[in-house]
């Protein structure tokens, strides 16, 4: 139908136009909302990916100590390494409290607000309660008071409290991400609800376009006028769900022409699955679709509004932001957190199938040398290719994870025999076997593997990691100066 007449009259010409102008405010409104919350969730991400790099740092702090401690030919180089972990440790702390300007993951400086969160701040002052016993001595070395005696004191403080520390920056990245996620669905609640008062606004538009059109008759192209200064997505439905109009938002949306929507009906344009709606397109694609319904009745007969709104980006972000938390932004690995939640679940599958358990615990050896000397894109380079050789070896029912720096931590379960946990150790060194490609250099490593297995030589995550971290640097050769 090409044409639908709606009758309306009004005696206030002014009321009128104040609603119109309030449903095109209220639009207005929802779109800069739209954008808020699209700045927000990056800025939550950033905060998220700082959060969980205190992480590592807090372990990089204590290797470089221990490379003080057994590398005196580079004491230099390890000093200045120092220096960059703690300032960048201490300065991250600071900026949750205080704010201020923080390193990001790419090196490039960002502005940071501070978080105003009891238990942001209650992790924070229990973490500097850890740290000062070990920035005191670590001061002392970077400003070049070196003894050995120091070194020491700096190293056991750090052995001591690191577990603490990690603990902590474990729970405020967790806190972190609670609090996007309640900050955005405030934010979708306020969207929501501005939506409704624009549906009311609109049907009070309606309402007083009724009263108007008593002296005379309006065609469908008078309304859709009215529809079409709308910023939202406006489809208008019959009793029977088929199609009347659409505005010009809903032509751009879906891709039909103003004709064709009205030979559709609504089954044509939305599809549901599971709890999720989805919008498919002239050109048979699809997006999530958040729609809200209203109906309302002009002369006993009853229509339907649906406004349809694109939630694709912010789902996306949601998963994006989901993404982040779990897994290396370097390598695209699974990450620390991630790996010993992986490791529970893995614990609990082999006790009741009765199954073996194996980790192994890489680390790269002399692979400093390769930074100083390449740089640290080349560095990367080889992470993120060390990451493929290993994804490739294993499983896809295995787990690779990223632990931090140039150490990685590989699962491999389902196992009933102890000569398989070997068979895997043999691949894990074949790994080695051919030499790292980047941009032209030929760079050939070693790794240092510390193994343990479940249950034989423990029964928890944690324990399991441990070990085979301890093993790993029984093995590990030791640089003489």
């Amino acid at each position: 139908m090409d044409k639908y007449i709606i009758p309306s009259k009004s005696k206030n010409h002014m009321g009128l136009v104040i609603a119109i102008c309030l449903f095109l405010v209220l639009d207005c409104s929802i779109l800069g909302i739209n954008y808020y919350i699209t700045v927000q969730v990056e800025k939550d991400a950033q905060a998220i990916n700082i959060s969980g790099r205190q992480r590592m740092l807090s372990q990089r702090l204590t290797k470089v100590l221990l490379l003080l401690e057994q590398d005196g030919a580079n004491r230099a180089v390890n000093l200045t390494e120092l220096e960059h972990v703690y300032n960048l440790f201490s300065s991250t702390l600071s900026a949750f409290e205080r704010g201020g300007i923080v390193m990001g993951g790419d090196s490039k400086e960002y502005k940071f607000d501070a978080v105003d969160d009891a238990y942001v701040t209650k992790y924070i002052r229990e973490a500097r309660q850890y740290f000062d016993p070990i920035a005191i001595p670590v001061r002392k070395l970077i400003l070049g008071n070196f003894s050995e005696n120091r070194l020491k004191q700096a190293l056991v403080v750090a052995k001591q409290n690191n577990l603490n520390i990690l603990a902590l920056m474990n729970k405020l990245t967790y806190r972190m991400e609670q609090l996007s996620q309640k900050k955005t669905a405030s934010l979708r609640w306020i969207q929501t609800i501005a939506f409704i008062f624009a549906i009311i606004n609109f049907m009070i538009i309606i309402s007083m376009y009724q009263k108007r059109s008593k002296q005379a008759e309006m065609q469908v192209d008078n309304f859709l006028n009215l529809v079409d200064s709308a910023a939202a997505s406006l489809i208008v439905m019959d009793a029977q769900r088929n199609i009347i109009l659409a505005n010009r938002m809903s032509q751009e949306l879906f891709g039909y022409e103003r004709k064709v929507f009205s030979r559709l009906h609504e089954s044509d344009l939305f599809k549901k699955a599971g709890d999720e709606y989805f919008a498919v397109s002239r050109d048979g694609s699809s997006f999530r679709a958040e729609i809200v319904e209203r109906r309302f009745t002009i002369h006993e007969s009853e229509f339907i509004i649906l406004t349809v709104n694109d939630i694709s980006p912010y789902t996306d972000a949601q998963e994006h932001l989901a993404y982040l938390a779990n897994h290396d932004a370097l390598t695209g690995l699974v990450n620390r957190r991630a790996l010993f939640d992986r490791l529970d679940l893995e614990i609990l599958h082999a006790r009741r199938a009765g199954s073996l358990l194996g980790i192994f615990f890489l680390d790269l050896n002399d692979f400093k040398p390769v930074n100083d000397n390449l740089g640290h894109g080349t560095g990367d380079q080889i992470l993120r290719q060390l990451g493929v050789r290993l994804s490739l070896t294993l499983r896809e029912t295995d787990t690779v994870a990223r632990y931090g720096g140039d150490e990685f931590v590989v699962i491999v379960t389902g196992l009933n025999q102890e000569r398989e946990i070997a068979k895997c150790r043999a691949s894990l060194d074949r790994i080695f076997d051919e030499p790292f490609l980047c941009e032209g250099h030929q760079i050939q490593l070693s790794c240092s593997i510390g193994q343990a297995q479940y249950p034989s030589d423990a029964e928890s995550a944690g324990e399991l990691i441990e070990l085979a971290d301890k093993r790993m640097y029984a093995v590990k050769p030791v640089k003489t100066g």
